[in-house]
């Protein structure tokens, strides 16, 4: 549990950080400045905290984008005195958009189970 809760803060404090990024490069933008040498890896650097395989999958980083860009584009008045909620709400999106792509690739639990104990029964013979 330790190790759950501190690894949900972790990739919080990441999160907020790539908000706050977000935010500065739009306002830089707006102000006509060049911000294409400001990318900081922070998309791959959450997805492979967030336990991503393929972190680096052009369509899952434009997801995590669009997720980003929906969740700082609030009015600012909201969005600063909500930032930490924010950021977890991201984070719980991100770890649904994990287990929907891996639920096909790891059988449920109750279903090892059963297939466990009919192994077992067959190799004991009862």
């Amino acid at each position: 549990m330790e190790k759950n809760t501190t690894h949900r803060k972790e990739t919080i404090i990441l999160l907020l950080a790539d908000m706050r990024n977000h935010r500065l490069i739009e306002g830089l933008q707006s102000v006509g400045l060049n911000t294409e040498k400001f990318y900081t890896n922070f998309t791959d650097l959450v997805l492979e905290k967030m336990g991503f395989e393929d972190y680096a999958d052009r369509e899952l980083s434009a997801w995590y984008e669009e997720m980003m860009l929906q969740t700082i584009h609030k009015e600012l008045h909201y969005y600063i005195f909500h930032e930490r909620q924010l950021a977890e709400k991201l984070y719980d999106l991100i770890e649904l958009k994990r287990e929907k792509m891996y639920a096909d690739k790891t059988p449920p639990s109750s279903l090892r189970v059963v297939w466990g104990g009919l192994f077992k029964k067959w190799m004991t013979g009862q």
